[in-house]
């Protein structure tokens, strides 16, 4: 079975947009240039166009749900099971504060990136990477059909795929106290929810 690799930000073009979309409540929390990069970010994260696939390769886009989505679908389309590390996914830090204070998850958020299926994960990601995408081996297809998050206390099932978080905005006004951060730390003070 082949492994994975994700190239491109996981979530960045949907926090761009939220980033852009609720500048003025976001202000409340985050300096204003630091708004101005998250918008930037999907465009300045990568330096060159995506790859096109090498012999053997597959490549997938991953947009609307996010690569959670993405990789569902890759699995049920090719009627295999899958293990991915979530924490092996590429994500800004950007992407994780802004999710944060909406209560989103960035994983199941409106990005744009591939999915790449390949037999030498290390060198591609590698190569990836030295031409300035950001890229990781994040797991690999596998026999049966148990579709598994790893690397938490124990391995989880990845669901099937929900509305993209991006619908969730549609509702928020403001901001609420939430519960712990995703990322475990936040440099822009208390972490914060918007209420629907």
């Amino acid at each position: 079975m082949k492994d994975i690799v994700v190239a491109g930000w996981a979530g960045a073009e949907g926090a761009a947009r939220i980033a852009a979309g609720r500048r003025e409540l976001l202000l409340e929390r985050f300096r204003g240039d630091w708004l101005d990069a998250a918008v930037r970010a999907p465009g300045d994260a990568a330096a060159g166009p995506f790859p096109h696939p090498e012999d053997g390769e597959e490549c997938v886009p991953f947009s609307e749900g996010g690569i959670l989505a993405a990789l569902y679908r890759i699995a049920e389309e090719r009627k295999c099971g899958l293990r991915i590390a979530l924490k092996e996914i590429p994500v800004l830090q950007s992407t994780v504060e802004i999710c944060e204070c909406f209560g989103l998850n960035p994983y199941r958020l409106y990005s744009d990136g591939l999915v790449l299926l390949c037999m030498d994960v290390e060198r591609r990601a590698k190569e990836l990477r030295a031409s300035g995408i950001p890229a990781a081996c994040v797991g690999q297809l596998t026999a049966g059909l148990d579709k598994l998050v790893v690397g938490k206390e124990r391995p989880e099932y990845l669901n099937r795929p929900a509305p993209d978080e991006l619908e969730k905005m549609e509702k928020t006004e403001r901001f609420s106290p939430a519960p712990a951060p995703l990322s475990g730390r936040d440099p822009a003070g208390p972490s914060c929810r918007c209420r629907k």
